[in-house]
């Protein structure tokens, strides 16, 4: 008996090799593609300008709200910088592993709900849940959007609480380090990202469903879901002011509560739900038939209840939650996914409004109750038609379908221009898609497509005032000044704290040779942001071709103090220094330009000419062979640093 009950453990085990490695090579192939995918969207602001997590400023800040999300991109920045294909492989490998959890997850829910499906049964059901979970093309939003990062590694530690909290249930003697590791990841996933606040809701359902013939008494386990409650209040804490806490101001707290679940003033409550019926049935349709997809929809609010699509919408998710429960008793395994379906959608598809009504990524977590709903439905109709031995063919003809569908749509996200493009091409009215189509045609160089694009777009949106920057410049490159410095003048007016516009609007003036607007618009962005070192760095410069010396050595030395490893700044000082005769301390400026910035070229070439204005050839000449041996043929400087040295 002993051998065969080693027998049977070493074949499941084997088994389960094989789906872990069918899992991971179709995510590898997949997802093979993406590894090239630059920055995109939101990628900026979180991580590409995030000083937070280049200085490692972030590690200390525990309160703010999605810290672990952020800690990743750090870990990830001191690894890989900005090479963005390190972010993608660590986003791959956080999917793939959600899809080895959710294989185990769904065997033990499976078995519990289930007991009396074979072994082979059940690795089988729990493999083709993981699989279509992987493969699905809805995923592609979560996994190569690097910043999505926070749904699927908030997803991540739903899944590890889940797990750790059922195997707990489940052994006979209270494994109480698995509960602790349960409560743990609540709080990390809690940490990650807003929406698994449902999680504990899920706890109910599981405890309910899986575990209601336990001999555990009802009281103890009320106990075990209490603090799952009580460690939700960690999402709000993450948003307040740590005044109001320390102060121990309560209607400061609930103040700052109620504005924590309302992120959109623009959005009522109610015009928020009822939209949501009808982006919850178009989540339901994406899952089913994955076409169209899209980084940003155009979806118009729904503006009564009892719209057509609305009403209908609710009707849809009425007969769902219809079947659910009259399925409950007889195949509770399609009710427990469609409970989860619901309970991962309830806090981005329900009362909270968020700027954003529809989001491909906040699908990821949801998508695994939609497909252990659908594949259970697909056994039970096989097991009718008497067609059980197909059921993992038909699996696997699904999952080669929408991996393809993966694949194709992940040659999307390989430029802001592709992705863009997409969008604007499926939602042409969706003026976001139009002027990001534009911001990105705008950084390809492609002038004439970008106003086109920012023009259409700013048809619908004409207060957007990065859209007129962006066209602002585009008509700059076209040698449109006028239009361009009337543009930018609008993106100042429509956005006034934003000390980039003044110093577009400021070097748009300074090719003009327009030095008195230059020094005007640049001090008036000096009193937005006086701290600012691009601006003070510009205000050195301005000053030096106006003539003030004593001036523009004042800006610069005050941007260097701001930020003094800014090799241009070195660079434009010492251009002054030595316009006005200063060559040594040129020198020092060019010296320290080169240690921040080693492929600032020019600089040999103008430590050649301090030299050669001290007449001191030797060093010059130097210097200029230095130069030459650097610079590309297509310098403008390398046919005068030959003349020189001549």
């Amino acid at each position: 008996m002993k051998n065969k009950k080693k027998i049977n453990e070493t074949t499941t085990k084997n088994i389960w090799i094989v789906y872990l490695a069918g899992l991971c090579i179709a995510v590898a192939i997949i997802y093979s593609n993406t590894l090239n995918a630059p920055f995109i969207y939101d990628d900026g602001i979180t991580i590409v300008e995030n000083a937070e997590i280049k200085s490692n400023t972030i590690f200390a800040e525990i309160g703010v709200p999605r810290y672990v999300g952020l800690i990743s991109f750090a870990l990830n920045y001191q690894i890989h910088q900005l090479n963005p294909a390190g972010y993608h492989v660590t986003n791959i490998i956080i999917h793939l592993c959600n899809g080895i959890l959710v294989f185990f997850l769904m065997r033990n829910i499976i078995l519990l709900l289930h007991g009396s499906l074979i072994e082979k049964e059940r690795n089988l059901l729990s493999f083709s849940i993981a699989l279509l979970f992987v493969v699905h093309p809805l995923q592609t939003q979560a996994v190569t959007y690097i910043t999505q990062r926070f749904a699927s590694l908030a997803a991540f530690f739903v899944l590890i609480s889940l797990l750790s909290y059922s195997a707990f249930r489940k052994s006979d003697s209270p494994r109480y380090s698995l509960y602790i590791l349960s409560l743990l990841s609540a709080f990390l996933a809690f940490k990650t990202k807003e929406n698994t606040a449902s999680l504990p809701l899920m706890l109910v359902v599981i405890e309910y469903m899986l575990f209601k013939k336990t001999a555990v008494p009802m009281k103890r386990r009320i106990l075990y879901l209490i603090p799952f409650f009580l460690l939700i209040l960690v999402i709000p804490l993450s948003f307040m002011s740590l005044q109001a806490i320390h102060d121990h101001n309560v209607a400061g707290i609930l103040k700052e509560i109620k504005e924590t679940s309302y992120e959109s003033p623009v959005i009522s409550r109610n015009q928020y739900l009822i939209t949501e019926f009808r982006v919850v049935a178009t989540y339901i349709r994406l899952m089913l038939l994955p076409v169209n997809q899209s980084i940003d929809y155009y979806y118009p609010l729904s503006k009564s209840f009892f719209e057509p699509g609305t009403f209908l919408s609710f009707c849809l998710i009425l007969v769902i939650l219809i079947i659910s429960i009259i399925l409950f008793k007889k195949f509770p395994l399609i009710s427990f996914g469609i409970y989860w379906f619901f309970i991962f959608l309830l806090i981005e598809s329900s009362l909270i409004p968020i700027a954003d009504v529809i989001y491909e990524h906040r699908m990821y977590l949801p998508s695994i109750g939609f497909i252990i709903a659908f594949v259970i439905s697909l056994h039970i109709l096989c097991q009718r038609l008497a067609l059980t031995k197909y059921t993992g063919v038909l699996i696997l003809i699904i999952a080669l379908i929408v991996s393809v569908l993966t694949y194709k749509r992940n040659e999307v996200w390989k430029s802001e221009m592709t992705l863009w493009k997409d969008a604007s091409t499926k939602f042409p009215l969706n003026p976001r898609a139009r002027l990001n189509l534009g911001a990105a045609y705008s950084s390809a160089g492609m002038c004439d497509e970008a106003i086109k694009e920012l023009e259409i777009g700013l048809e619908k949106e004409p207060g957007n005032p990065k859209a007129r920057s962006e066209i602002a410049y585009c008509y700059w490159k076209k040698g449109l000044a006028g239009i361009a410095i009337k543009e930018m003048l609008l993106a100042i007016q429509l956005e006034p704290t934003n000390v980039s516009y003044y110093i577009n609007t400021a070097l748009i003036y300074l090719e003009q040779s327009k030095i008195t607007e230059a020094l005007s618009v640049l001090h008036k962005g000096h009193t937005v942001d006086a701290s600012n070192a691009p601006i003070n760095a510009l205000l050195g410069k301005t000053y030096c071709l106006s003539g003030d010396f004593t001036s523009a050595m004042l800006f610069f030395d005050t941007s260097l103090k701001i930020n003094h490893e800014d090799a241009y700044t070195h660079y434009d000082k010492a251009q002054c220094l030595l316009t006005y005769g200063r060559t040594e301390e040129s020198r020092t400026s060019l010296f320290a330009a080169l240690k921040n910035n080693p492929q600032l070229i020019d600089a040999y070439f103008y430590i050649a000419l301090s030299y050669e204005q001290e007449k001191n050839s030797k060093q010059a000449s130097y210097f200029y062979n230095q130069f030459l041996s650097k610079a590309l043929l297509s310098n403008p400087l390398t046919t005068e640093a030959k003349a020189r040295i001549k």
